[in-house]
């Protein structure tokens, strides 16, 4: 399951060429002999803004790198090098030891092989990361009365339709008006201004990517969890591997949770492996060197 999860879920950062980006809690299952027997994952909090914009020396998540490299893959979605991508234009490329898109790309879907996902499963997985690539390419300029808008970029819409399995213009429609739903269910229709609309696809983009995301632990959950009966015989270990502690140039929202979360469980750690431990030790009179923390 690691390539999946770190080809969608880890992003170079200026710490760490391969960071998680998401929090992620896995059950290990054990049978009465002590056999393992499956495991679970839950996710937690994708950094969504990542796929939208990255800091200055940052990469995207890996999967779009990768898949717009791909010399079999990358041309059948239209895709082309990551530097033509808004998306993906910040920086490519990672030097790091043996580290390649190539050979991570290749044990990603080696891996869902494994994992016994579909061939239709793996094409819609990937056409949909690289609807996202194109998604990011959409312009918009004023429409034809104020604060309204229009796509100007067409042949880049067609694109994203026909891999979205959508017409262009209900693509365009929702991307350039917002739709309210008032108390008495009637829908009110109200156009976007050009920067409001390239905001709308990046929120679209987001969502699509973090639905992709919950998707691919369903699917991964699908192929390694023990059935409810047989879970219920079994032992577990609960494994946490969080999301890295980053200090950006601009910390969004996202990050803010992130480091507020990773603080939380650092303080839980020291009062479990400092406080307590050494409040058992006073109790019992054990001579010890007493450690310092914050």
């Amino acid at each position: 399951a690691n390539p999946v999860l770190e080809a969608f879920g880890n992003a170079a950062t200026l710490r760490n060429h391969n960071s998680s980006r998401f929090g992620k809690w896995m059950e290990v299952f054990f049978s009465p002999s002590r056999a393992i027997s499956g495991a679970r994952f839950n996710n937690y909090l994708l950094e969504k803004s990542r796929v939208v914009h990255q800091d200055a020396g940052e990469r995207n998540y890996h999967i779009f790198y990768q898949l717009a490299r791909d010399p079999v893959w990358g041309p059948r979605f239209g895709l082309e090098s990551p530097s033509q991508y808004v998306y993906t234009q910040t920086h490519t490329d990672i030097e790091f030891g043996s580290w390649s898109d190539a050979s991570q790309f290749a044990e990603l879907l080696e891996a869902m092989e494994t994992l016994g996902f579909a061939t239709a499963t793996v094409e819609g997985i990937l056409q949909t990361v690289a609807a996202c690539l194109h998604l990011g390419n959409l312009t918009f300029a004023e429409g034809e009365s104020e604060d309204s808008s229009r796509v100007t970029s067409k042949p880049v819409l067609k694109q994203c339709a026909s891999l979205l399995g959508l017409s262009g213009g209900a693509l365009e429609a929702a991307l350039v008006n917002k739709t309210m739903i008032l108390p008495n269910q009637s829908q009110v229709v109200i156009p976007l201004s050009p920067s409001a609309a390239a905001d709308n696809r990046d929120a679209l983009v987001k969502s699509l990517y973090a639905s992709l995301f919950d998707f691919l632990v369903v699917q991964i959950n699908a192929a390694i969890e023990v059935p409810g009966a047989a879970a219920a015989s079994c032992a577990t270990i609960g494994v946490l591997d969080i999301f890295g502690f980053e200090i950006f140039e601009t910390n969004s929202f996202e990050q803010l949770c992130i480091n507020f979360a990773n603080e939380k469980l650092q303080q839980h750690f020291n009062a479990h492996t400092f406080k307590l431990e050494q409040e058992l030790y006073e109790s019992e009179g054990i001579a010890f060197d007493e450690v310092k923390y914050i």
